[in-house]
C-alpha cells in the first residue's frame, strides 16, 4: 500500500477515524481489550468482486459507510460501522480507549 504525503495545498484541517481500541471490564485490571479497524475502499471493492468473500468480508452499514473488522483475540469479523458507534462504554459494555486517526487530503 502506497502512502500519499501531505503537502500544504491538500491538507484539510479534517480527519477520519480509521481504528479503535477498546476495553471491556470494570477495572483497569481486569478486563478484556478489542481491536476495530476499518476496512480500506480498496478492500471493500475486492470483496464486491468476489460473491463469496463479500459475505465474509465486507459488511456496510445502512448508512453505505465503510465496514469495519473487529479483531477479539483469535477471532476476526466484520462489523458495522453502527455497531463502532456504540461503543461508547458503560458497565460491562466496551469503552473507547484509544482512537486513531488519519487525515483527510482534498
Amino acid at each position: 500500500m502506497e502512502v500519499e504525503k501531505p503537502t500544504p495545498s491538500r491538507v484539510t484541517g479534517q480527519y477520519e477515524l480509521v481504528a479503535v481500541l477498546t476495553h471491556k471490564g470494570r477495572s483497569s485490571d481486569a478486563g478484556h481489550y478489542v481491536g476495530w479497524v476499518r476496512e480500506e475502499e480498496q478492500q471493500q471493492k475486492d470483496a464486491a468482486a468476489s460473491a463469496s468473500n463479500a459475505a465474509k468480508r465486507s459488511k456496510k452499514g445502512d448508512d453505505g459507510a465503510p465496514g469495519w473488522v473487529k479483531f477479539d483475540d483469535d477471532t476476526v469479523s466484520a462489523v458495522t460501522s453502527d455497531e463502532v458507534l456504540r461503543l461508547h462504554g458503560g458497565g460491562d459494555w466496551h469503552m473507547g480507549y484509544l482512537f486513531l486517526y488519519r487525515a483527510k487530503l482534498g
